[in-house]
């Protein structure tokens, strides 16, 4: 129908779409990217605790001299 717009709520903010699987597609792209930035944390937080274990690895082996 033209002329009709579809409000959308995503993230707390009303966006108008022209039609309302546009408005689902972009949900679904941005619900995908916020899971990558999920990922990447989770990433990042891994090497930051495999850094910690390797320090606490030498800490002990300093201790245990």
């Amino acid at each position: 129908m033209p002329g009709k717009e579809f409000p959308f709520e995503i993230d707390g903010v009303v966006r108008l779409y022209g039609c309302e699987l546009c408005a689902l597609h972009h949900a679904k792209v941005l619900e995908i990217e916020k899971i990558e930035r999920l990922y990447s944390t989770i990433a990042a937080k891994r090497v930051e605790l495999e850094e910690i274990e390797i320090q606490k690895e030498l800490l002990r082996k300093e201790v245990g001299k």
